[in-house]
């Protein structure tokens, strides 16, 4: 995929016509954009559902091992906890 993404790139880097390589980006930029979204939210879900069915673990230690703020998962602990799914 991140070759795939590389690919496209240069391609679009070899366009003569400035304006045709920013509309060229901007496109890439929004399906990219639209891509990293979907899988936050698959993210998102997966913690929710840890934050569910593995109850040893504190919010601490979940961001730590996840890489991301404790903030983050406690506001996604407060969404799971109200009944509702983080953002799709």
């Amino acid at each position: 995929m991140v070759e795939a993404i590389a690919r496209t790139t240069r391609r679009i880097g070899r366009r003569a016509d400035p304006l045709e390589r920013a509309v060229d980006y901007g496109e890439l930029i929004a399906v990219l954009q639209e891509q990293v979204s979907l899988v936050a939210a698959e993210r998102d879900s997966a913690i929710t559902e840890v934050l569910a069915t593995v109850p040893g673990m504190s919010h601490r230690q979940l961001a730590a091992r996840l890489g991301i703020s404790a903030q983050r998962v406690d506001q996604l602990a407060k969404i799971a906890r109200a009944g509702g799914r983080p953002r799709s």
